[in-house]
């Protein structure tokens, strides 16, 4: 009899990547200053392109997370950890940049501060699972913090 885990796991990887992606849509329905004004942005900001390009390897990083505790522990047995995945992934990942790029700074800034406290969070839960995930979602964190560090930056110069 042929072991169908392996393309369960297959498609399981597919289904995190798609979810963890998903909010990539949200960066390329805006951009600064699509409300007429374009604001200063702090030195160390990158181009907008490469913002982009960062998030989607970020979230691709996360969702190869998300897979890896999906893989070995399953839905069931990581409820907690991976349902917090999804509500950080599919609600404040995409709506940080909507507030922040469409003028509403100040809640947009505490939306991605928000979203860094809880990539920390789900690093800590995911590593208790599989080191390898929580390493991995050390990275989304990392990429979190820098884009927060950004945003205050835009708020102080603007």
């Amino acid at each position: 009899m042929e072991d169908l885990r392996p393309r369960r796991s297959r498609l399981g990887l597919a289904g995190w990547l798609m979810l963890a992606l998903s909010p990539i849509i949200a960066w390329v329905m805006v951009e600064p200053g699509q409300a007429g004004v374009t604001p200063d942005m702090p030195a160390w900001m990158v181009p907008w392109w490469a913002m982009i390009l960062g998030w989607a390897v970020l979230d691709a990083v996360a969702g190869v997370a998300a897979w890896d505790v999906w893989r070995q522990r399953g839905f069931r047995h990581a409820r907690v950890p991976l349902g917090l995945f999804l509500v950080v992934q599919l609600t404040l990942n995409p709506l940080w940049p909507w507030l922040f790029f469409g003028q509403l700074r100040l809640p947009g800034t505490v939306v991605i501060i928000l979203l860094t406290i809880l990539s920390l969070v789900l690093s800590l839960m995911f590593g208790v699972y599989r080191r390898m995930a929580g390493g991995l979602m050390l990275i989304h964190s990392a990429g979190a913090a820098y884009t927060a560090s950004v945003a205050v930056g835009v708020l102080v110069l603007n």
